[in-house]
């Protein structure tokens, strides 16, 4: 890894992301005086030829392109790229001229990649894949590049005055619920803070920001024919930035769908967008209503009233503001407009036994006669996630965690806890019915107490957070050391032993628990008020890593939480360090010394997370190169195959039921073993071989999504023949892969082979080994 935390993918020249146990990447502060904004050196390879000085975009950004395009119509004009760069050069100068240049730059870039990812088929080579996948690794690594050095300089001089800031806000730009706006290098940055009160804090607009990449990521995997923004959100010093591609679109001028005003004035003009956001909408399990706050602008849409869908300069369908993708829970008192924040897990809404409306509990349904019914099932559909799926989960948990227990892979299990929820379609603030709700007996304890680890490191982590945004505006310029300072004084009062942590923890964080997790603590736990310690407890919570042979208790999993979910940066040893400092400070009544000095924190880091085709795209890329290491190199291929999966799983945790990335983690898990070039080598695998459970786990799970993809047919049909060695199963997979898809070469050669060295019909076999070579050559002559 090199000192800009980038990992080198090996002898390609090609760049990755490093993305550590969560994904996320991390690199170095950059430190930016006032008034000095660093030059990203792009050449014309990576951005396109045209180069433009967007250092200095002010006010007025918007306005100047009502004036260069007329209509829609007028837009399509420009979709070709001469025609762009045409438009681009006269446009040069203007106030909008920077979404011309955005065409061109991320989002063109962007658009052609996704187009080619649309077009692998089942029979692309693996070198076409490649050749996509490193188109989109290193797409986002350039974006990401830009998200982190600029996002970075719009926190940290927030608090400035305008006209001191490095990056001047774009203020005429539309929209209100969308934070702070600043546009550089084409690309548009939202500062999610709560400056117009509409979400009650800044840690409910942080959310808002985070559902607006879950929306996006859940459209792009239904597979229609609508374009996206390319977007990243960059976590920072307590502040959430969504940085996404500028479009070559203009709010009322270009918008088909929704509304860009609140409701008023709601679009439906294009049958081609109504109709992909309708098969879109199946496949999220959403509901058609009425939207619109006035009764004389009204239409029947599949989306939430604010998700705008536009058609571009480009002549493509585009869709933003996708916060809303997914309707929300039943509201609480508490939280009037928790509908704008306190959604329903996509995993959830898409397996319910009925679609539900995105709008409901707000009033852009005012006028749909409907209006009860949407209510109603959105009450219903919460009251069924507490009833019957909360308790399913908890008993699933507690099985888990015995499970993982058993097996020395319960501290990998408890630091990937809240994707495992989210997989069941539990939203993270219910951690506390779960922990509650039917874990009261003493086997349970060990879930009760990985779920009050978790719970608590949330905690402590929006303590952080808040701290170093009231630094952030104390201090207001980009400075390093009061961070370091706030962070270092906290992380002590947390960790240290003695009776003022003890105080800490059974005051600050049993309120930060009782806040933001509905019955946090059980009623015995409640009842014993200020004798039951909750750090006592964390403490207690002791696991084993059999493959380390280490022990570590709950102290120990929330520092490494904090870790990941906070950025924090700790010298190289100090989390060895740390973890036997946890294990010879167990008397938590004795003052003890503090172990966080500033110079152990090496820095306040950010966080990045993406769409997950990027993790696909990696994923693949890695799988790959295991595979061109498989016969030389067995240490290298382990590797590149442990990196893949990583990956795969990745992208999994935000789309559990894509069944290409299922049947990768199960080609992956099988490859790892050893067994992936098992056709030659004959080996055999018992069918109680953990691994072997695994992969066709993996492959069931894909077969649930869909029983008619022939791919999935086909590789466990593989499965069933190679490590299972059920023979007539096997054969009707293939046939049923076959008869879904006639053209399948691997498939035909397979079944081939099959005929051949099975059933011992050369006759049979020929003319499948016939087929596959003439549609091979005609696969050949297509290209």
């Amino acid at each position: 890894m090199d000192s800009d935390g980038y990992e080198k993918i090996e002898s390609d020249g090609y760049d990755e992301i490093e993305s550590g146990i969560t994904g996320e990447s991390s690199s170095p502060s950059i430190k930016i005086s006032a008034g000095t904004l660093p030059a990203l050196d792009f050449s014309s390879n990576s951005l396109g030829a045209l180069n433009f000085d967007t250092n200095h975009i002010n006010d007025n950004t918007i306005n100047g392109f009502h004036s260069e395009l007329s209509n829609v119509e007028d837009i399509k004009e420009h979709s070709s790229q001469e025609d762009i760069y045409d438009f681009v050069q006269r446009a040069q100068g203007s106030k909008s001229w920077w979404l011309a240049a955005g065409i061109i730059d991320w989002n063109e870039r962007f658009q052609r990649s996704m187009i080619s990812l649309r077009r692998l088929n089942i029979n692309s080579s693996a070198e076409t894949r490649l050749k996509v996948c490193y188109e989109l690794v290193n797409l986002e690594r350039d974006f990401i590049y830009c998200a982190e050095t600029y996002g970075k300089i719009i926190i940290s001089e927030y608090y400035l005055p305008d006209d001191q800031k490095t990056i001047k806000p774009a203020s005429d730009l539309p929209g209100v619920a969308g934070g702070d706006k600043y546009v550089v290098h084409n690309i548009l940055f939202k500062l999610a803070i709560d400056s117009k009160c509409l979400f009650g804090s800044d840690h409910n607009a942080a959310k808002v920001g985070g559902h607006e990449l879950k929306g996006l990521i859940n459209y792009v995997n239904c597979n229609v024919d609508i374009s996206f923004p390319l977007m990243a959100l960059v976590d920072y010093r307590g502040f959430r930035v969504i940085a996404v591609s500028i479009l070559p679109i203009a709010k009322e001028r270009t918008i088909v769908s929704g509304s860009c005003d609140g409701g008023h004035t709601v679009h439906n003009s294009s049958p081609a967008m109504a109709e992909n956001l309708r098969k879109a909408a199946k496949v999220l399990n959403l509901k058609s209503h009425v939207c619109g706050v006035q009764k004389t602008s009204t239409q029947k849409l599949y989306t939430a009233t604010d998700l705008e869908g536009h058609i571009g300069g480009d002549g493509r369908l585009y869709i933003i503001d996708l916060s809303r993708t997914f309707p929300p829970e039943a509201p609480h008192p508490s939280a009037p407009r928790s509908y704008l924040f306190r959604l329903l897990r996509p995993e959830f809404v898409k397996t319910y036994q009925k679609r539900l409306c995105p709008d409901a509990i707000s009033s852009f349904i005012k006028h749909d006669k409907d209006i009860t019914e949407h209510n109603q099932e959105i009450y219903e559909a919460t009251e069924y996630l507490l009833a019957h799926i909360i308790p399913v989960v908890s008993r699933l948990l507690s099985s888990k965690v015995f499970k993982c227990h058993k097996d020395g892979t319960l501290q990998s299990f408890q630091l990937s806890l809240c994707v495992w929820l989210h997989q069941q379609g539990i939203n993270c603030r219910m951690m506390g019915l779960v922990r509650t709700r039917d874990l009261n007996k003493a086997e349970h304890q060990d879930a009760q107490d990985a779920l009050l680890v978790e719970m608590c490191a949330r905690v402590i982590k929006n303590k952080i957070r808040l701290l170093l945004r009231q630094t952030s505006k104390q201090f207001k310029i980009p400075v390093e050391e009061p961070y370091r300072e706030v962070v270092t004084k906290l992380l002590n009062l947390v960790f240290t032993n003695g009776p003022k942590s003890l105080e800490f923890w059974n005051t600050e964080i049993k309120s930060g628990l009782l806040i933001q997790f509905a019955s946090a603590l059980t009623e015995q736990e409640m009842k014993q008020g200020s004798i039951f310690s909750i750090k006592h407890q964390v403490a207690h919570y002791v696991v084993r890593e059999e493959r380390k042979g280490v022990s570590v208790d709950g102290r120990y999993l929330i520092l490494v939480r904090l870790q990941q979910m906070l950025g924090l940066q700790f010298r190289r040893q100090f989390m060895n360090y740390m973890q036997k400092w946890f294990n010879k400070n167990r008397q938590l009544n004795e003052v003890s010394d503090e172990p966080f000095q500033t110079e152990n924190v090496k820095g306040i880091g950010q966080r990045v997370k993406h769409i997950n085709i990027i993790d696909y795209a990696q994923g693949y890329i890695y799988k790959q190169r295991g595979q061109s290491y498989f016969r030389e190199d067995n240490e290298a291929s382990s590797k590149y195959f442990k990196k893949a999966l990583q990956k795969f799983e990745r992208a999994l945790e935000s789309n559990p039921h894509d069944k290409e990335i299922l049947r990768n983690c199960a080609e992956i898990t099988t490859a790892l073993h050893g067994y992936a070039d098992a056709q030659h080598q004959k080996i055999a695998a018992g069918p109680d071989d953990p691994w072997v459970q695994r992969v066709e786990t993996y492959l069931k799970r894909a077969l649930e999504v869909d029983q008619q993809d022939p791919e999935t047919l086909f590789q466990y049909a593989q499965f069933l023949r190679y490590w299972r060695h059920e023979m007539d199963f096997a054969e009707n997979y293939y046939l049923q892969a076959l008869e879904i898809q006639p053209n399948y070469l691997n498939c035909i050669r397979e079944y081939g082979n099959m005929l051949s060295s099975v059933r011992l019909d050369d006759e049979a076999a020929q003319s499948f080994y016939k087929r596959a070579k003439e549609l091979k050559l005609k696969i050949e002559g297509d290209l």
